[in-house]
């Protein structure tokens, strides 16, 4: 089952990184929906691996609640009385160890990866492989002492199934919240917000009355109200808005940047 998981999600996020290729490359924004090329591109297909990430959290969310369901059901049988055949030999240990080193070794890779450079989709990899990494050591552990000492210590493997499902459960579930509330949006911290206010300093504006940086995704929409002379001419104040809106969406971890330009006397005028 596990592996049957591994794949399916393995597919989704596949398909969820397609999709999010097809999108608007990071800084074009401004040249391609001036230049009206929306039509055979996404303006948000980040959105789409925010959305396989999610889907993936709750197929994992899914399998750790039916493992927990068989090992209530496991314990329930044990405490009456009938039989249950453990195989734990040779075949089987050689099976779990090879998937624990592998799991292992993937979790590494992964986690060299994201030091390169974050991605979504391998984040949620690499939690996964560490968390069966540590699933396979402790039901590993389980399953042995179960076998060998049997007696009282028979309830050993389905107890820490148990746990095992629950842990499983509450981080997915974690993701899951998340990833929603990052598809949603919420608005960020006032310390990013203060660091995109200090980069406006050099620009032409009188004053910055009104900023907000809002977190979709794994990155920041941001939106500024500036106050530009009576004077300026609308070629300038659109120059204005071009340099800040470029100069924006350059930045690692900036998806768009909308400028709302008003003069010292009329506001809403743009």
């Amino acid at each position: 089952m596990d592996s049957a998981t591994d794949i399916l999600c393995g597919f989704v996020l596949y398909l969820a990184l397609k999709l999010a290729q097809r999108g608007i490359k990071k800084g074009m924004y401004q040249r391609i929906l001036h230049e009206n090329q929306t039509l055979v591109q996404y303006i948000y297909a980040q959105r789409y691996e925010t959305i396989g990430v999610l889907i993936f959290s709750a197929i994992m969310a899914t399998l750790a609640i039916v493992l927990f369901g068989e090992s209530i059901n496991y314990i329930i049988h044990i405490s009456q009385g009938d039989q249950i055949n453990i195989q734990f030999g040779i075949f089987p240990i050689s099976i779990i160890g090879f998937t624990i080193v592998l799991k292992l070794f993937l979790w590494c890779g992964c986690s060299l990866a994201l030091k390169k450079g974050f991605n979504l989709s391998l984040q949620a990899y690499r939690d996964d492989h560490r968390i069966d990494t540590f699933t396979n050591i402790i039901g590993l552990c389980g399953a042995a002492l179960t076998y060998y000492l049997k007696g009282k210590y028979i309830y050993c493997d389905p107890i820490a199934s148990t746990i095992l499902s629950i842990y499983i459960f509450l981080h997915w579930l974690l993701i899951c919240i998340c990833q929603t509330k990052n598809l949603v949006g919420h608005k960020s911290c006032q310390r990013t917000l203060d660091e995109y206010i200090c980069r406006l300093l050099h620009q032409f504006a009188c004053s910055i009355f009104i900023t907000e940086v809002q977190n979709l995704v794994s990155y920041y929409v941001i939106e500024i109200h500036i106050k530009v002379p009576c004077k300026i001419t609308l070629v300038g104040a659109h120059s204005i808005c071009q340099s800040i809106q470029n100069g924006f969406e350059e930045l690692d971890g900036v998806e768009r940047c909308y400028v709302h330009i008003e003069t010292e006397e009329c506001t809403n005028i743009f």
